[in-house]
């Protein structure tokens, strides 16, 4: 057999292993970030008078899809999506009077009545009500107590497309614990996607 022929065949065998590969391989990314729809606000003692045990729970409906950052790029079909990064940080409207309804304490809010953090993605699929955890923040991390205004979370590697990819959407719950706050703390969190996406 002619040596060019063969070495022709071979990489014609291979060009089309790739190609077929292609349909269910990452071919790119891009990144997306998503603020929450409404502020986090975490009621302070004025508003709740006992000491809670139990985590407070908050949810927030999103949509990475309709925004720019996700609308703007160029793709056939998405192959797996997940978290960079997530950060929660107080507002400057947590000190306004305005914004609290029993009263400000006057002084600056930060994060210190929190003990632990908890990010969870939940979405109907296939017809089941489904959560994943995607970020969280341990008890006895250095960041409780230092007064700090911002939070950076840890993430998790998993593939949340089928959350994204919902048809109902999916919800954004924020699990806090520890002990209530002195007054109304009002907060944001920014989340950092990475979009692995794949061409036809």
């Amino acid at each position: 057999m002619n040596k060019n022929f063969k070495y022709l065949s071979t990489a014609a065998c291979l060009l089309g292993l790739l190609m077929t590969g292609c349909s269910d391989t990452t071919l790119g990314s891009f990144s997306a970030s998503e603020n929450l729809p409404s502020p986090l606000k975490i009621p302070g003692t004025t508003l709740i008078t006992l000491q809670t045990t139990e985590p407070l729970s908050f949810e927030f409906d999103l949509n990475i899809t309709e925004s720019e950052d996700y609308s703007k790029n160029d793709f056939d079909y998405v192959t797996e999506v997940t978290l960079k990064a997530l950060q929660l940080s107080i507002l400057p409207i947590s000190e306004s009077p305005d914004e609290d309804p029993a009263g400000e304490d006057g002084n600056m809010d930060d994060f210190d009545f929190i003990t632990g953090l908890e990010i969870f993605l939940k979405a109907t699929i296939d017809g089941q009500l489904q959560e994943v955890r995607v970020a969280s923040l341990p008890d006895g991390d250095p960041q409780f107590g230092s007064g700090t205004r911002v939070l950076n979370l840890t993430v998790t590697n998993a593939d949340i497309r089928d959350y994204i990819e919902a048809p109902g959407g999916y919800v954004l719950r924020v699990s806090v614990a520890g002990s209530v706050p002195p007054d109304y703390v009002i907060a944001d969190a920014r989340v950092d996607y990475r979009v692995g996406v794949g061409f036809r």
